[in-house]
């Protein structure tokens, strides 16, 4: 197996037995099931080269039909892995959406091996909503979600929800599902 099949491998592993079971995102099982979810990899070592990857999935995601590819998981195994590194590039993705007039049209989730929300401990669990295998951007379509968003009764308490849960399964059940899914081969 190539270490594209695995990564995405265990990027799906992490989907489903982290986002999805734990019912972290009550939207993701949906586009899964409905394989409307783009997996992509980035080769990129250096910010040009994840500049490119990062421009070409979002122009997949705009000439995609919507019921073809809702959303897309953009993995980028090769660099980033410090958290604070990984947010700086969030500045430039911002810049790069306003200049191509995508504000409005499609929207970032971001997901990093060592998330950390502001005001949390490093090894809180609230922090594994957003941890991940990889590093990885989530180019969401804002049309879809907000068709999704009309049928799902006060999203806003997801992220309080989602708190409470991942405290009640306790950090060793939160970083033993991450593993698992690291290991997957």
């Amino acid at each position: 197996m190539n270490s594209d099949s695995r990564i995405i491998q265990q990027t799906d592993c992490w989907l489903h037995t982290v986002v999805i079971k734990e019912n972290l995102c009550p939207f993701a099982a949906a586009v899964v099931d409905q394989q409307q979810l783009h997996y992509a990899v980035s080769q990129a070592t250096n910010n040009q080269n994840l500049h490119a990857d990062i421009v070409a999935e979002l122009h997949r995601l705009q000439t995609t039909a919507s019921n073809i590819i809702a959303t897309t998981l953009l993995i980028i195994p090769y660099m980033l892995n410090d958290f604070f590194e990984f947010n700086d590039q969030l500045n430039w993705i911002e810049q790069l959406l306003n200049e191509q007039e995508l504000v409005g049209e499609i929207q970032i989730a971001t997901f990093h091996p060592h998330y950390h929300f502001s005001g949390t401990h490093s090894d809180d669990p609230s922090n594994y909503s957003n941890r991940s295998p990889y590093p990885m951007l989530h180019f969401i379509r804002e049309a879809h979600l907000e068709e999704v968003l009309l049928h799902y009764p006060n999203p806003e308490i997801i992220p309080q929800r989602n708190i409470k849960h991942l405290e009640r399964l306790g950090l060793k059940h939160v970083q033993n599902q991450l593993k698992y899914c690291l290991k997957t081969p």
